[in-house]
């Protein structure tokens, strides 16, 4: 059987590099196989979606046959789940590299929570030894992973989107130990957060490099600890200019102190939703209005005392549809210079700053 194992192996990779021959098959490391080819071949890594040129590739025998690189290779022979043969919450957690992988079986923002906390609580139970070493190194991948879905796209540091996508097309953060790991650190959510490059090279590099890893590290808590109370919330908001750079705000129609206040039209974005759909789905329902171009903006945190929310902005631009107030008492297009006049929620208010101060330096 495991002969014929090899067979199907060997006619895979073929399959996929025609012009190259197996020089060397090395031994077999429960799924995983790796192979030396006799010329450099051109692959895509199932695991982290580079495109390679190597003449060694390695092969992970799921139900179909994976080719991930030699840097991917190493890092999934630590995992405990391999060598145990554990397979199932392996597999389930490997579908975030899967640059194939089908959105609609796109992990729940709460299902890697928790398999983050898992992988937190493992990784810690033996802190002697160089197994437990090697468990610490490996798991950081799923926290890491559950971090930079929590920041939805923006630097959890500065708030501005994230500078690029990756060629799997998720926006690239970095994700930050705010207690070293080489100092002990724990591998957990709630000391690491996922920063932009440039924040990131500020904390190890610049001058308030500590002052900044403190705030860091206290936000990253913060966040966490809201998110057990189950007070925490994030929030997409839409901003739509109209063809005389007038922005639109509007009056919500619920009874509560907030209705006296404006807010940039959006809502509460679900579990598996992304900042797009979130808008999309809350201005067809709030306003009847389609919007097809959406551009991440600007993220805010702000501490209501009984909750706190995480506002994300965006810059929307209307498809079509006419306006139609459905949750709201009143709209109003209004010029940035004199948004000041309107009471604004507290999180809206810091975007509306950031777009009037950014609108008098430009």
């Amino acid at each position: 059987m495991q002969g014929q194992e090899t067979i199907d192996t060997e006619r895979e990779c073929e399959s996929v590099s025609p012009l190259s021959a197996i020089v060397k098959r090395y031994r077999p490391k429960g799924i995983l196989q790796l192979l030396r080819y006799d010329n450099p071949t051109s692959f895509q890594c199932w695991r982290c979606g580079q495109n390679k040129l190597s003449r060694l590739q390695a092969i992970v025998n799921l139900e179909q046959p994976r080719i991930i690189c030699k840097a991917c290779y190493g890092t999934l022979l630590s995992l405990p789940e391999i060598k145990a043969e554990d397979l199932e919450p392996w597999i389930k957690a490997e579908k975030i590299h899967d640059p194939t992988a089908n959105p609609e079986v796109t992990l729940a923002i709460s299902e890697l929570r928790r398999m983050a906390y898992e992988a937190s609580a493992s990784s810690v139970t033996n802190e002697v030894g160089r197994k437990a070493v090697s468990t610490y190194y490996a798991r950081s991948a799923t926290v890491a992973d559950y971090v930079k879905k929590r920041a939805l796209g923006f630097c959890e540091s500065c708030g501005n989107p994230a500078p690029f996508e990756t060629k799997n097309g998720e926006p690239y953060l970095e994700p930050h130990h705010t207690i070293r790991r080489a100092d002990r650190g724990p591998d957990s959510p709630d000391t690491m957060i996922a920063v932009c490059p440039n924040c990131h090279r500020s904390v190890h590099h610049g001058i308030e490099g500590d002052t900044l890893n403190s705030t860091l590290r206290d936000r990253a808590k913060f966040m966490e600890d809201q998110l057990d109370n189950q007070i925490f919330q994030n929030v997409g908001a839409a901003i739509i200019f109209d063809d005389t750079q007038r922005v639109l705000i509007a009056k919500r129609a619920d009874k509560d102190e907030a209705s006296s206040c404006w807010e940039f039209v959006g809502g509460k974005i679900r579990d598996q939703e992304t900042l797009e759909s979130c808008l999309k789905r809350e201005l067809e329902e709030e306003l009847t209005i389609k919007t097809n171009k959406i551009m991440p903006y600007y993220a805010v945190y702000h501490d209501h005392g009984d909750f706190a929310i995480r506002l994300f902005s965006a810059l929307c631009k209307i498809e079509s549809g006419t306006i139609t107030l459905k949750e709201h008492s009143q709209f109003d297009w209004v010029d940035l210079r004199s948004i000041e006049s309107y009471a604004l929620c507290p999180a809206d208010k810091l975007v509306a700053q950031k777009l009037r101060d950014f609108c008098r330096s430009s």
